[in-house]
């Protein structure tokens, strides 16, 4: 069940393993039946709930000394914890756990080649994109060495790869690497699974990326077509295509459409109340739409929620807190409020540069921000200097050639001033 992605089937019958394994005295049987439900309710979406099973099955393990079956259980939580709830440190203190338990059994690569990717999973979230690339390379080529470079799980790592890929603005990279991960997953488990529609998200994504809007839309909506019916239209992956969905529509100029698909997945987050990563996400995304439409009073609620909940779960000094930050200046540079604009993108960017370093293309945003604001304060200089560091920036990632465009226009009118 769990490997045709049936996952709420699955789950059912996890709760009947558990409650025949708590009949009887044995610990690893329980262990074993408690990590199948933590599975089960990870596939299915429930974070939490298999957080709090993996625990039981990792206290079952460690009374019945399953070295192995506790390093599994403890690589699980890596990902669960760490991952799945955005609780990066939780998620990384795991890893020792794991570690201790492998030594103990004397080692395992399947379980090691997991335990990296997990780790990446988390490096990926905290924007530290080059150690989580390396660490997706470990793991692939550990699948690959184990199971073959054209095995399904070889693929799935693969993908991994090609998302740290994209995130480090390498898009040529990524969608080669993305569509054969993509080939490989298909051939191995159809066009109908679960699977394959998370795979797909990635291609919509870079296709974004890449301005290619109308084909990502397609992509998102294929995705979408898998996952509704294998999943459930409440499954976090249904609100994540969603959120995506959202943005190819924006771009496509479909702001009320885009509207209705960011308010989907807001819904789905805040009545599962599981992710609230993706719950400001889709706020995010809202209130781009909501401002395009018009309505700044309700897109300023929506940036000012997806903020605070981004603060609250993340942290203050966090890559999507500066998100939060760049939208809100945004919206004030749309309303003249030019000053409140500059002090916007300047906190905006000096968590950026923080997280991810000066020479990091996405600052190109907030320096972009900051040379306008500058620009209409009258301050011609400063707004060449920053404008020409977001041009710089930019013009080294091979996508979004559209802002790139609008960034030149915008230094080239500030030029022609200071003459």
């Amino acid at each position: 069940l769990s490997d045709a992605g049936r996952w709420r089937d699955a789950t059912a019958v996890a709760r009947e393993a558990v409650a025949a394994a708590g009949a009887i005295t044995h610990e690893p049987t329980r262990a074993a039946a408690a990590f199948l439900l933590g599975e089960a309710l990870e596939g299915d979406g429930a974070a939490p709930e298999s957080e709090q099973a993996l625990r039981d099955a990792f206290a079952a393990a460690e009374r019945g000394r399953d070295d192995l079956l506790a390093a599994r259980v403890a690589t699980e939580l890596v990902f669960v914890v760490g991952q799945l709830q955005s609780r990066y440190d939780d998620g990384l203190d795991w890893v020792f756990h794991a570690e201790t338990q492998l030594r103990r059994a004397g080692g395992d690569p399947e379980i090691e080649a997991r335990l990296l990717g997990n780790q990446a999973h988390i490096r990926y979230g905290k924007a530290e994109y080059s150690a989580a690339r390396a660490l997706y390379n470990k793991a692939y080529e550990m699948r690959a060495k184990l199971h073959g470079a054209e095995s399904l799980v070889a693929a799935k790592a693969l993908h991994n790869v090609a998302r740290a890929a994209m995130a480090e603005g390498d898009n040529a990279g990524a969608i080669e690497l993305t569509r054969r991960a993509l080939a490989l997953i298909e051939q191995r488990i159809g066009s109908e699974h679960p699977d394959l529609a998370n795979a797909l998200s990635g291609l919509g994504t870079i296709e974004l990326n890449q301005g290619k809007y109308a084909d990502a839309l397609a992509t998102i909506d294929r995705a979408l077509a898998i996952a509704e019916p294998s999943l459930g239209t409440d499954h976090p992956m249904v609100g994540q295509l969603a959120i995506v969905r959202g943005v190819a529509l924006e771009q496509l100029g479909r702001a009320a459409d885009a509207a209705a698909s960011y308010t989907r997945a807001r819904d789905l987050f805040a009545r599962d109340g599981r992710d609230k990563r993706l719950l400001a996400e889709s706020l995010s995304g809202l209130g781009h739409a909501q401002s395009l439409l018009g309505d700044r009073v309700a897109a300023r609620a929506s940036f000012v929620r997806a903020l605070e909940i981004r603060k609250e779960t993340l942290g203050p000094e966090t890559e999507a807190v500066a998100g939060s930050l760049e939208d809100l200046a945004g919206l004030d540079a749309e309303l003249g409020h030019h000053a409140d604009a500059l002090s916007g993108y300047r906190s905006a960017l000096a968590i950026r540069e923080k997280v991810n370093g000066p020479d990091y293309f996405e600052l190109a945003y907030a320096h972009a921000g900051i040379g306008k604001a500058e620009y209409a304060l009258g301050h011609t200089e400063a707004a060449v200097s920053s404008l020409r560091r977001a041009v710089q920036l930019l013009a080294g990632y091979d996508g979004d050639p559209e802002s790139l465009a609008d960034m030149r226009v915008a230094l080239a009118k500030a030029e022609r001033r200071t003459r």
